[in-house]
């Protein structure tokens, strides 16, 4: 809790029956807390910050996320969309400086508020013994915490204390396939609870294990619940040598058990659901994608969002570079793209090594082949070919080396704005097939873009995808970018439910357009954000960067008169006189 020393007690923050704070520990120690917690309390300061029109929600939901959470932490407060909130009132002597309108207190029914109140799911790399939440869920087989990898792991970091409560815990009692074992977590890890599901090797896609380990997810989500518990971790259980499972069947068990969840009444209760995949596996990539894909799919029921959002450490990440151009980093299958360049890595002789040049050629087809077959390239030089079956205008074939890399992607984005294209996707050139460290190929080709970037506005070129297939490659250049794009704006976009979901159509002369939607983004609707901070400063800081964030995205755009032919007459929100429409967010 920000503002509250935690020495040797612990706190939990419990939403039922209603809004408050279990403090646990020594009696004096308790005690003192109590007063402490009670002038902190009272110290909260509440107040709201209003932007023009409603785009500003949508910018902090998605592209302005990551900017949002940076001004939460940095200015150690908690920030809200106002409506659809709950924020109850703070019980506190009578100089207390929280004041709150009872518009904001009471909790409205609206699309906005149904969201809040279901729960997010983060797919993120790394250990499960590492995560910080309240609770892990890991598999075991026969009572045994050994028996898996992830139990070895715990025992690993938590050593005899965790051995110790796992014992006690499981002493006298017998485990049938499907039962779950609760046990208080020791100090050195990142949670107050362990739950172990009792396990039982893969017997086929009808058989007893998958129904077992149905059940004992299901249980693990209900004590979260039952014990208001609100995050939780999971790992991928089955695959592996022990249990055996199907990578695709485990994954299948665990997100259908989390769709149920997301459907139940009980889901609001938990506020945070991790899905934990370990990179440097060889299905690492692949359990990813899977998972992804599934929780995607699982996002909405009959057009309704069962949950909140789906973000993840892959998500795409946005930041804004010289030339007024946009630089992008995706983890993904460069043979996905749709830009108008794709960039091709290849030795111009062998064409079959698995890897970028070959899943590009399978798109493309024999006629790009041969035209790489009869090219005569040296190693700093682009050479482009027909797209072929590639759904791109053209591809720049180029042949890297680790002192070539940074010079070819100044001469791919040159060519992209010298000839009128607008986008390209560049894979990470020699990380694979090349046998590059992912570091060196990072620093190479972001130094590239930075160089191409920095010295000229461009005219045609906007968006510049660095596409990147392996998640070691992809935290590669995600680490390198940070640093060196410090300055820039850097975004994470995050997967999140539409309440309404509406098919768009491309413009098109023949179909009136309808452009009476402009008029509900006036200046007449605002934008509210709650701030809640330990003092009046803090709340004024962060009000204060997060309209200079908000305003740094804005810009104005005025459409002439004849830009307009072919919209509905009469309906362009503009003068008829002056025969123009300026559009502002």
């Amino acid at each position: 809790m920000i503002g509250m020393k935690q020495n040797k007690v612990t706190f939990k923050a419990l939403r039922f029956p209603s809004p408050s704070v279990l403090v646990t520990g020594p009696r004096c120690l308790v005690l003192e807390v109590q007063v402490n917690l009670k002038a902190t309390l009272a110290s909260l300061t509440i107040d709201t910050l209003a932007l023009d029109g409603p785009g500003a929600q949508q910018h902090f939901q998605a592209e302005g996320k990551v900017s949002k959470e940076l001004v939460e932490s940095s200015c150690r407060v908690i920030i809200r969309e106002q409506q659809g909130l709950f924020f109850p009132k703070v019980k506190s002597s009578s100089n207390s400086s929280v004041r709150t309108k009872a518009a904001t207190r009471q909790r409205r029914n609206t699309p906005s508020s149904i969201l809040f109140h279901k729960t997010s799911l983060e797919i993120k790399l790394g250990s499960l013994v590492d995560e910080q939440v309240n609770a892990l869920v890991a598999p075991m087989i026969n009572r045994q915490l050994n028996s898996t990898k992830i139990g070895k792991c715990l025992l690993k970091k938590a050593g005899n204390a965790i051995d110790s409560k796992f014992n006690s815990a499981a002493a006298n009692r017998t485990f049938a396939p499907g039962d779950v074992l609760q046990v208080d977590a020791p100090p050195s890890l990142g949670c107050s609870k362990l739950f172990f599901i009792e396990c039982s090797p893969w017997d086929g896609v009808s058989g007893f294990s998958v129904q077992a380990l149905w059940k004992g997810l299901k249980r693990c989500l209900n004590l979260c619940a039952q014990q208001y518990l609100c995050s939780v971790a999971f790992p991928v259980i089955g695959p592996g040598r022990v249990l055996k499972y199907p990578l695709s069947e485990a994954i299948q068990v665990l997100t259908e058990t989390l769709r149920q969840f997301g459907l139940s009444a009980f889901s609001g209760c938990l506020s945070t659901i991790h899905i934990i995949i370990q990179p440097g596996y060889p299905e690492s990539e692949e359990c990813y994608h899977d998972v992804s894909r599934h929780l995607s799919l699982n996002l909405y029921q009959e057009g309704q969002a069962i949950f909140r959002s789906l973000t993840s450490d892959l998500d795409d990440i946005t930041m804004t570079v010289g030339g007024g151009a946009k630089l992008q980093l995706v983890f993904g299958d460069i043979t996905n793209e749709t830009t108008d360049i794709v960039v091709n890595t290849t030795n111009f002789v062998d064409f079959h090594i698995d890897g970028v040049c070959k899943d590009i050629l399978a798109v493309a087809g024999p006629e790009v082949e041969a035209e790489l077959r009869g090219a005569n390239v040296n190693r700093r030089s682009v050479f482009v070919s027909r797209s072929g079956w590639f759904p791109c205008k053209a591809i720049c074939h180029v042949s890297g080396r680790r002192d070539t890399i940074e010079q070819l992607v100044c001469n791919i984005i040159s060519y992209c704005e010298n000839y009128g294209y607008k986008s390209v996707a560049i894979p990470a050139i020699c990380a694979g097939a090349g046998g590059l460290d992912p570091g060196v190929v990072a620093s190479a080709i972001l130094r590239g873009v930075k160089a191409a970037t920095s010295s000229t506005s461009f005219h045609y070129i906007t968006n510049i995808r660095l596409v990147l297939i392996k998640i070691n490659v992809f935290l590669a250049f995600k680490e390198e970018a940070m640093q060196m794009f410090s300055t820039a704006v850097i975004n994470r976009v995050p997967q999140r439910p539409h309440v309404q979901q509406q098919q768009q159509q491309p413009p098109s002369l023949s179909v009136s357009t309808d452009l009476s939607i402009l008029h509900s983004t006036s200046t007449s609707q605002k934008s509210v954000f709650v701030f809640l901070g330990l003092s009046r400063k803090d709340v004024d800081d962060a009000r204060t960067k997060l309209k200079c964030l908000y305003q740094a995205q804005c810009s104005t755009q005025t459409f002439k008169k004849e830009e307009l032919v072919g919209l509905h007459p009469g309906r362009h929100g503009g003068s008829e006189a002056g025969g123009s429409l300026t559009v502002s967010g």
